[in-house]
């Protein structure tokens, strides 16, 4: 392990005795923000969002590219090769006399990478991420219902996040129903219902009649989480916990190519179903907050928030799936200048993918630092040091994907010189002019940085950046 790499452990080691994390009140995080940003409150007319874009210049030439091992996110200071947002509003569209309301959510997000120019261009890049309506005060004046909802849509639900590597380890987005805010006494009991469609959207072969559907699997993973939250502790800290089952909903019609099917296929062998849990505690500490996280799953939930919404690893529901995983996430202003997010994490999994490709021993393991120092009101130096190691320890898996055998490891820092509207860690918008340097050893050769990078151990970029939420 190189001087860097001691350098940020000790960091890391230092900070993390102190802390035990987590913002006041509600834990769900539901936009790009990491609930950090303003508090997406249900008012009569609310309209907010989150973007970022920028631009930058590679050490190997051409636009900046994102260093990162491919597992779990990035640093994402100075390694953002992208432009995204979220445009939401959020309308009460109904207020009754007897305290009931309905309220309507909607939000279009887009994406689009440095390379393929204007977002706005391509329209692929943009889409109608949440659009789910929420009934309040409908279910009766009991001390239990009085303050449940009921919802049903399109929405971006129970996210938590690591803001600096941009990673969801959990979010259940997608198309369903549920309750939410059960007061049990100690705590607030919700259970949500979502359903992932696994058809692909291969186009139709030309000549196809009007009824023709596109090529894939037409498999259906039904998702039931039930969620146990806002339990008090200790003075300032709180109990979460989720339990996620995952069954299964094989496709049992033709997989002839005779119109109108072409080709439509099931993983009816591998489907399974699966279960996950996720226990966390968090602390109010420093002017912020620290989550410790343990997750556990088996099977089609195996993924853990990595792959598609639902955490399908490798696309598989195979039972053979196994994933577990710690996560100590900082984020404190112990000062009105200085502000500091932080993370450790482990994880550890073996993924059967039902194929040829066999099955997969692995784990992934990460420190990291963020902090910003106020210079004056408006202007700061913001700092982050990065470091992951990934191991893949089964030779048909990797060979079948090209990836070598082995321990990957990545470095990475990025110094910025940034404008905000105060010098506090999480002023939004932010102004940022960066320059950032990453290193990787030889294993991971040629699986970090792109095609530009392919042949090199070591890179650097340089470029500007804005981040707001608001």
């Amino acid at each position: 392990m190189n001087m860097r790499s001691l350098v940020l452990m000790g960091l890391v080691a230092a900070t993390l005795p102190m802390l035990a994390q987590a913002p006041a009140g509600d834990t769900i995080r539901s936009s790009e923000s990491g609930g950090y940003g303003p508090a997406a409150v249900a008012g009569d007319n609310l309209f907010d969002g989150y973007f970022r874009t920028g631009a930058g210049v590679a050490s190997a030439g051409g636009e900046m590219v994102s260093f990162d091992l491919g597992r779990n996110g990035h640093y994402r200071l100075g390694n953002e090769a992208d432009t995204y947002g979220e445009i939401g509003w959020d309308k009460k569209v109904y207020d009754g006399k007897d305290g009931s309301a309905f309220f309507v959510h909607t939000m279009v997000n887009w994406y689009q990478p440095y390379s393929t120019g204007i977002a706005s261009s391509v329209a692929p890049g943009v889409a109608l991420e949440q659009a789910w309506v929420e009934g309040k005060g409908i279910l009766g004046t009991s001390d239990a219902f009085k303050d449940a909802d009921i919802w049903a849509g399109e929405r971006f639900y129970n996210r938590q996040d690591v803001h600096m590597l941009d990673w969801k380890y959990l979010h259940t987005d997608g198309e369903g129903a549920g309750i939410e805010n059960i007061n049990v006494g100690f705590g607030k009991l919700a259970y949500a219902y979502m359903q992932y469609d696994g058809r692909s959207t291969s186009s139709i072969p030309a000549g196809s009649p009007a009824t023709a559907l596109p090529a894939g699997t037409r498999d259906v993973t039904n998702l039931h989480q039930i969620k146990l939250d806002d339990i008090d502790v200790n003075p300032g800290g709180k109990l979460y916990f989720a339990l996620e089952f995952d069954t299964a909903s094989p496709y049992k019609g033709p997989t002839s190519a005779t119109a109108p099917y072409f080709d439509a296929v099931s993983n009816d062998s591998n489907n399974k179903g699966g279960w996950s849990i996720i226990g966390m505690h968090t602390q109010n500490l420093l002017g912020g907050s620290n989550h410790l996280v343990f997750q556990y799953a088996t099977g089609a939930a195996s993924g853990l928030g990595n792959g598609d919404q639902f955490g399908r690893a490798l696309g598989s529901l195979n039972s053979g799936n196994k994933a577990t995983r710690v996560i100590d996430e900082i984020a404190i202003q112990p000062t009105k200048t200085f502000g500091l997010e932080a993370v450790a994490a482990l994880e550890k999994n073996k993924l059967d993918s039902g194929t040829a490709l066999g099955t997969a021993n692995g784990s992934w393991a990460t420190l990291g630092v963020r902090g910003k120092l106020g210079v004056t009101d408006h202007f700061g130096v913001v700092a982050e040091l990065g470091w992951e190691k990934t191991t893949l320890d089964t030779t048909a898996y990797t060979t079948a994907l090209k990836m070598p055998l082995g321990d990957r490891t990545l470095n990475k820092e990025t110094l910025a010189l940034v404008w905000a509207p105060t010098s506090e860690f999480w002023s939004r918008p932010e102004i940022r002019i960066f320059y950032t340097n990453a290193s990787w050893n030889n294993t991971a050769q040629g699986t970090v940085g792109g095609i530009s990078y392919a042949d090199k151990t070591s890179g650097s970029q340089f470029g500007v950046q804005t981040e707001v939420w608001f």
